[in-house]
């Protein structure tokens, strides 16, 4: 494989073409067969590596603004992680000047695309994806984080407005959550999503 990720509950695999054009993912739960993943993804870089990357800072980083604190709005898209406070979608400078540091990123990011990259603070290590919204090419750090999930593992201590955390009994989450939540329960986990 190009890359594995091990686990305690899952066996993580991700095989390249030679070209690394072409990518195929495999998620194997050690428990519940069930829950098993296979992600095709195909990737043509050979015009982006032709663009020249500019490690200009886009103006639209000097225009985000952190929350001074979390609030109660759950919709707000505010968090705190390691004591920073942030609202996505948040510039990856943000999380470099509270002390994150870039575990693995790509070299460059087209314009206007996507990719992921690791962050890690001390113990802490998580995964977010980030998007170029300038018009050229650049450096991960000129990019916004537009995704982010945190797992018991990634030894991350995330809080979300009105006190969610994780480890949080499903009562106590239930509680912290506005009534118009939409709750959808299985066998293994508990989805919870809002309509606007």
């Amino acid at each position: 494989p190009h890359s594995r990720d091990d686990s305690d509950t899952y066996e993580s695999l991700l095989y390249a073409s030679e070209d690394e054009e072409t990518y195929i993912g495999f998620e194997v739960y050690k428990e519940n067969t069930e829950r098993n993943v296979i992600e095709l993804a195909c990737y043509r870089f050979s015009d982006v590596v032709k663009a020249e990357t500019k490690d200009t800072v886009p103006d639209f980083i000097s225009q985000y603004s952190a929350p001074a604190e979390l609030g109660n709005d759950i919709f707000s898209g505010n968090f705190k992680l390691e004591g920073g406070i942030y609202r996505i979608p948040a510039p990856v400078k943000c999380f470099l000047d509270n002390g994150w540091t870039v575990s693995s990123a790509p070299a460059f990011v087209a314009a206007g695309c996507e990719d992921d990259m690791k962050l890690s603070k001390g113990d802490a290590i998580i995964e977010v994806d980030i998007v170029n919204f300038a018009d050229y090419q650049t450096i991960p750090e000129n990019c916004v984080v537009t995704n982010i999930a945190i797992y018991d593992r990634d030894n991350a201590n995330i809080e979300l407005p009105n006190g969610v955390t994780i480890g949080m009994t499903e009562a106590e989450l239930d509680a912290r959550l506005p009534d118009d939540i939409n709750k959808v329960k299985n066998d293994y986990s508990i989805y919870y999503s809002h309509s606007t």
